[in-house]
């Protein structure tokens, strides 16, 4: 059994923005302000029916999905199974389809951010359980977020760089490594921005950057970065009540 916290920063741009463009500079710094995670993993001997447990209590959802149905259905058991990035969104679309009809998630269909967060939970999933072999057995995860998705803040690449960490630290554990091993910070940058992109059609790798590394990091026109540690400072947060479109 592995039981475990861990949380990632948000995003605050403090000159410039990432809309305006590659041409530009700008410099970003994660903002102490938190998305969390409390994770535990079951064996598969203790628990009965197996299943994966999710809340996003931040946003009211809350899903049990069937270990098996969720194994069978992106066929973990097929290591030479391949999808491409809109085969696999659309295989994730129709398992949360399926996953509406049933009574066992507060699932609301007409919820972009519960239809964008739960999509983003299971791109992450089955993407690293592929890739560094996870050996998917029944777990509960819960969300918490101090952030409003959707209001900026970098409040999805907050919650994609947190589930991209827990997965890929469950991994190491499974692997041998102790709880004080210290994890690849650059290829949790790159699930997550991936995950982003995708899943929350973000144009760019600033806030999943600054979500990994934090600091204050100046990127400019094509994106390379330089990041500076500043002692903290206070910055005045005005909501300005415009959210953005997830699409």
């Amino acid at each position: 059994m592995y039981r475990f916290n861990l949380s990632a920063p948000g995003t605050v741009y403090l000159v410039g923005e990432h809309v305006m463009g590659y041409n530009k500079t700008c410099v970003a710094a994660s903002l102490n302000k938190r998305t969390k995670v409390m994770f535990i993993s079951i064996p598969l001997e203790l628990q009965s029916p197996k299943i994966i447990e999710i809340e996003f209590s931040s946003i009211g959802l809350c899903v049990t999905i069937p270990l098996d149905k969720f194994r069978s259905f992106f066929e973990m058991d097929n290591s030479a199974c391949t999808f491409t990035d809109n085969e696999f969104h659309k295989k994730i679309e129709t398992f949360i389809n399926i996953i509406q009809k049933t009574n066992l998630s507060t699932l609301e269909p007409r919820n972009k951010v519960h239809q964008a967060s739960l999509q983003a939970f299971l791109y992450l999933l089955v993407d690293i359980s592929r890739k560094e072999q996870i050996d998917v057995t029944p777990f509960a995860i819960k969300v918490v977020t101090e952030m409003m998705m959707g209001h900026g803040l970098g409040s999805s690449a907050s919650f994609v760089v947190c589930l991209a960490t827990c997965f890929s630290h469950w991994s190491q554990l499974q692997k041998g490594f102790s709880f004080q091993d210290k994890l690849d910070k650059e290829k949790i940058a790159e699930y997550a921005s991936k995950c982003d992109s995708v899943i929350f059609n973000s144009q760019n790798t600033i806030e999943s950057n600054v979500s990994v590394y934090g600091s204050v990091t100046i990127f400019d026109g094509i994106l390379q970065n330089q990041a500076f540690t500043y002692p903290p400072i206070r910055i005045l947060l005005v909501f300005s009540k415009v959210s953005k479109k997830f699409t």
